[in-house]
């Protein structure tokens, strides 16, 4: 980016004042410029992941608590242990619910 700035020698101020102008415009247009570049580096924020609990998942599957336990056990379904809650990524439950989920085997 370079700006490129006429210099003008005039004693007739409207011209001094056009010229200014000019000179603003042509600055402003190259941060715009500059400021869309950036714009395209900068990564998009992250979504926070949403945790559900057992019953949560259970209750968005349309299945019986035991039944999804019986799912974890068997490594059908990802979970995320958090000391000793046992959490699902509700993107897990969204595939499951999509028919998108391959399932897991042990």
């Amino acid at each position: 980016m370079t700006l490129r700035l006429a210099r003008t020698v005039s004693a007739d101020p409207a011209a001094k004042r056009q010229a200014a102008e000019d000179r603003i415009r042509l600055i402003c247009g190259e941060l715009a410029e500059a400021m869309i570049a950036l714009a395209a580096l900068t990564p998009a924020p992250r979504q926070p992941i949403e945790l559900l609990d057992v019953p949560e998942a259970a209750r968005r599957l349309g299945l019986a608590r035991s039944s999804l336990y019986a799912a974890l056990g068997r490594g059908e379904v990802r979970a995320v242990r958090i000391g000793g809650r046992v959490t699902i990524p509700s993107s897990e439950i969204e595939a499951i619910a999509a028919g998108r989920h391959p399932g897991r085997t042990s």
